[in-house]
């Protein structure tokens, strides 16, 4: 069958052996390389096999290319004279690229990158109030946050790999809104505050098992 690309790479006229020779190759350059992101001036590169605890490899980038040849060698075959002929024509006319079939952990994924790039980004803050030894209330106003954004980054990672591409994927920073923002504050607000400051001297924080008693 001619007219037939996986991941980028012409297999037209080679039987199955010869295209999976062929595409492990690819997909053992495409390793080699690992994962490449760019912000800015700074770069980093993400091995496909990365070291998890007690030195166990795991495979971040896994490939199914016996799965990929399995489904493609089906395309002209065992369809019947009419659609196999159909379809060996127009693959013939018009090639076409295909996906190989991937896994990535998105969630090491993620916390990968997050190691990496986590030093750019920038928290939101929430409008929040603070009280001096007078029990005075000053209202701080939010800060806009910046952070990456790395569902899209992830998304994009897939792509790549599905079509062994290993060019750098740029980041750029999204703005972040905060929750509690200035314009959600209002004097009722901070008179109700106030009020509950002067009747509740303490204050009881808990979280989980944990309790704190504030004055």
């Amino acid at each position: 069958l001619y007219g037939i690309y996986i991941a980028n790479h012409n297999i037209s006229g080679m039987n199955k052996e010869e295209a999976r020779t062929t595409i492990q190759a690819a997909i053992d350059q495409y390793k080699q390389k690992g994962l490449s992101y760019k912000y800015g001036i700074n770069s980093t590169n993400i091995q496909t096999t990365i070291t998890t605890g007690q030195d166990v490899l795991y495979e971040l980038v896994s490939f199914d290319l016996e799965s990929t040849l399995d489904n493609l060698w089906k395309i002209g075959h065992k369809q019947g004279y009419s659609n196999n002929f159909g379809q060996q024509l127009l693959h013939f006319i018009l090639p076409k690229k295909y996906p190989l079939l991937i896994h990535i952990d998105d969630d090491k994924l993620f916390t990968a990158l997050k190691d990496q790039f986590k030093q750019f980004e920038t928290p939101a803050n929430n409008t929040r109030p603070i009280f001096d030894k007078y029990d005075n209330i000053k209202i701080l106003p939010h800060n806009l946050g910046l952070n990456f954004d790395y569902k899209s980054l992830i998304n994009q990672t897939h792509k790549q790999a599905q079509y062994l591409n290993s060019s750098p994927i740029a980041l750029n920073l999204t703005l972040v809104f905060p929750t509690i923002q200035n314009d959600k504050i209002n004097n009722d607000l901070i008179t109700a505050l106030k009020r509950f400051i002067n009747k509740n001297k303490k204050l009881l924080l808990t979280y989980n098992s944990k309790s704190w008693l504030i004055n």
